[in-house]
């Protein structure tokens, strides 16, 4: 087994906070959901 401190890496942690979040930060990550929204502002 091998242990590995993931909140060491910056980048990790980034990805980690901006997964935490609803609605997801990264609105490409659900192409549907980006349509949808798109849509409704029409």
């Amino acid at each position: 087994m091998t242990y590995v401190e993931l909140s060491v890496s910056r980048s990790f942690m980034d990805e980690y906070m901006s997964a935490l979040f609803l609605p997801h930060t990264n609105i490409d990550a659900f192409p549907t959901v980006k349509e949808h929204m798109k849509r409704g502002k029409s």
